[in-house]
Order: C-alpha cells, then sequence, then structure tokens
C-alpha cells in the first residue's frame, strides 16, 4: 500500500491545524488583557481543541511513518538450512 498521499495529507492538516492554533491563540491572549472575559474563554476552547487535534494528527503521522518504514524494509526470506 502506499502511504505516500495520507503522510502528505498529514503533514498539511498538521501545517494548518499549527496555523490556526497560533492565530487563535494570540487572539485569546489579546481578548484576555483587553479584559473579555467571555471571549477569553471561547478562544480558550478553541485553542485547546486545536491542541488536542494536534496531538491526533502528530499521533497519525507517527504511525503512517511508522507503516511506511515497515513496508519499506521487509524481512529477507528465510535461507535455505540444508545448504
Amino acid at each position: 500500500m502506499k502511504y505516500r498521499p495520507y503522510l502528505l495529507r498529514s503533514l498539511w492538516v498538521g501545517a494548518v491545524l499549527l496555523l490556526l492554533f497560533l492565530v487563535v491563540l494570540f487572539v485569546w491572549l489579546a481578548l484576555s488583557s483587553l479584559g473579555d472575559s467571555g471571549g477569553a474563554q471561547a478562544a480558550k476552547a478553541i485553542t485547546l481543541s486545536l491542541a488536542i487535534c494536534l496531538g491526533f494528527d502528530l499521533i497519525g503521522l507517527i504511525v503512517l511513518l511508522t507503516l511506511a518504514e515497515l513496508e519499506r524494509t521487509k524481512p529477507d526470506e528465510p535461507a535455505d538450512e540444508g545448504d
């Protein structure tokens, strides 16, 4: 099975999630410094949700890389015992 398209998709999803995480983190910090507690709580919830999604994406990427490596390096065929 080819894992390259899934690896690329996982990397792109991780990059987008990271960008969104940083933007919402900045909004959360800005709202909390301005004193908007309701908006800060909403931004905090979104930031934590994005962090969880980033963690799942990282775990998926590790699994895909492991599967690709196992597929690439198949074990050698057993040698004949009679020779």
